[in-house]
């Protein structure tokens, strides 16, 4: 159906005559708009992605740094540091208890760690492995899989992406779970907090170098030879040599007519100011991005808001990461119940003990 006759079909609504089972046409989809259709997958529209031709190794790398990686392990303990369980709630006393027993059974800190991954590449692939247990079926493990073995399709279908293949196959029902952090029609991959961290990291993945060169060049003294005026060019090479092993070894020969002058650099405090200040303005973009606040970066040890505290997340963050946990184990029960039961299920959730 041409777009044409489908916005006839919504005007009939208004009384112009028109089919009204039109108004149950989605009208606005790829395949009328898009060209990306024709791959047979979307990539994935992440701005920094897209910009750089490169996948999500880049943030890999960037999960690397040592203050990114303290942030994220500290981010993900405002979760795991929590308590969790199954509430009957109106489900039967032998359903319950299957599924109590059962998460007793998983590794569920392992897994809500690997759930947790979505929240930094916007997405998280876990593969369920079923087993038979009498005539019920239940998962024996949840297991995260490489992000890069996953695609969505032009539908917004959760398929896996074959090896020298461009043509996403959607995934099999009640096999893959896919935690996701604010998906959207236009980006179903999910928003990955570690894109707001790549340049700030970058920056100052560069600036620490161009920090030690500096310090390597102005840190030391300046060790300055003094020969006669006539000396030859061998006698001021073989000085060369001997201040060149001085500044190493802090020992060196020289003749009774040349002197040796050390000199200490100053006033470069200021320029390796410009430096830290690059590095600490890069460690709060990354504190406000993973923890809510820039107290990672700008804090003082031992005073108020020292790192231990600015280590802390935000509560709203906090809160945010947990429900994208309880949604996913939320799908899990579901087909549990799809699978095994009727009636009421369980609900899972995570909670902090006051």
């Amino acid at each position: 159906m041409a777009i044409k006759d489908i916005v006839s079909g919504v005007m009939g609504k208004l009384g112009f005559g028109a089919d009204r089972q039109s108004l149950k046409v989605e009208i606005a989809t790829r395949a009328n708009f898009s060209l990306t259709s024709f791959l047979g997958w979307l990539p994935n529209p992440d701005p920094v992605l897209r910009k750089m031709g490169k996948d999500q190794i880049v943030y890999d790398e960037i999960r690397s740094d040592g203050y990114v990686r303290g942030c994220i392990k500290s981010r993900k303990a405002g979760v795991t540091s929590m308590q969790h369980g199954i509430d009957r709630g109106k489900s039967k006393s032998r359903q319950g208890k299957i599924v109590e027993d059962l998460f007793k059974n998983l590794d569920v800190n392992r897994i809500i760690n690997e759930m947790l991954d979505a929240p930094q590449f916007g997405y998280a692939p876990l593969e369920i492995i079923w087993e038979n247990v009498g005539s019920m079926w239940l998962p024996k493990d949840v297991v995260g899989k490489p992000r890069e073995w996953f695609c969505y399709n032009d539908k917004n279908e959760f398929c896996t992406r074959e090896m020298n293949s461009y043509i996403g196959t959607p995934v099999p029902p009640y096999k893959f779970l896919c935690a996701r952090q604010e998906a959207s029609y236009n980006n179903p991959y999910g928003f990955a907090d570690l894109s707001c961290c790549f340049w700030p990291a970058t920056f100052k993945k560069g600036g620490l170098k161009s920090w030690l060169v500096f310090a390597e060049k102005w840190g030391q003294v300046f060790a300055i030879g003094k020969q006669p005026r006539g000396a030859s060019d061998g006698e001021t090479a073989k000085l060369l040599d001997s201040l060149e092993k001085m500044v190493q070894d802090a020992i060196a020969t020289i003749p009774d007519d040349t002197s040796v002058e050390l000199i200490e650099s100053a006033g470069k405090g200021a320029s390796s100011g410009l430096y830290k200040d690059l590095m600490q303005v890069c460690k709060a973009e990354i504190s406000v991005v993973q923890l809510g606040h820039e107290g990672g970066a700008l804090s003082t040890p031992g005073k108020l808001g020292g790192d231990g505290e600015a280590m802390g997340v935000r509560d709203d963050i906090v809160t945010s990461d947990k429900m994208i946990v309880e949604q996913t184990f939320k799908q899990l029960i579901s087909w549990i119940w799809e699978l095994n039961f009727t009636g009421e299920q369980p609900a899972w959730s995570l909670w902090r003990e006051n």
